[in-house]
């Protein structure tokens, strides 16, 4: 299999826009700051991470995710959020064109665009969608500018 085919599985824009869906739905008020809507999917694709963010749960807080051998994770973040920008700049066109996105400050979605994990039957689906609303839900609760001291 070629590495263009297995990034294209991997990065498809639909599953990309549905994770941001869910991180969405699980953010309060359905909103994420623009500037945090970019740490979504480079910290869902670390396999450490998104074991720990789907192990926890909504009222789980942001620097619970960074303790013991997740912050060693984080080393790279700046140049991660970098190659992560056009796929999550893809991702957002996406979600736009499948809901209404409000996009000013905050990435928003009306309340009945929701979505919840619960539903999912695919273990392995479960599991990113879970880990991306828990990581919608530490988000949307600190202020943007504490979560990029603690990435830091």
């Amino acid at each position: 299999m070629k590495i263009t085919t297995v990034e294209s599985a991997l990065f498809n824009p639909f599953f990309t826009s549905r994770m941001l869906h869910y991180a969405l739905s699980g953010a309060d008020k359905n909103a994420i700051k623009i500037e945090l809507i970019f740490f979504i999917l480079p910290l869902i694709y670390n396999p450490k991470i998104l074991a720990k963010l789907a192990s926890s749960s909504i009222r789980t807080k942001f620097s619970n995710i960074l303790e013991g051998d997740t912050k060693n994770e984080l080393v790279f973040i700046d140049d991660l959020i970098a190659n992560y920008r056009s796929k999550t700049n893809t991702a957002i066109i996406t979600l736009c064109n499948v809901i209404n996105v409000g996009i000013d400050g905050f990435v928003k979605i009306n309340k009945n665009e929701e979505l919840s994990y619960a539903n999912e039957k695919d273990s392995i689906l479960k599991q990113y969608y879970k880990a991306s609303y828990n990581l919608g839900s530490m988000l949307s609760k600190e202020d943007y500018k504490n979560i990029f001291l603690k990435i830091i």
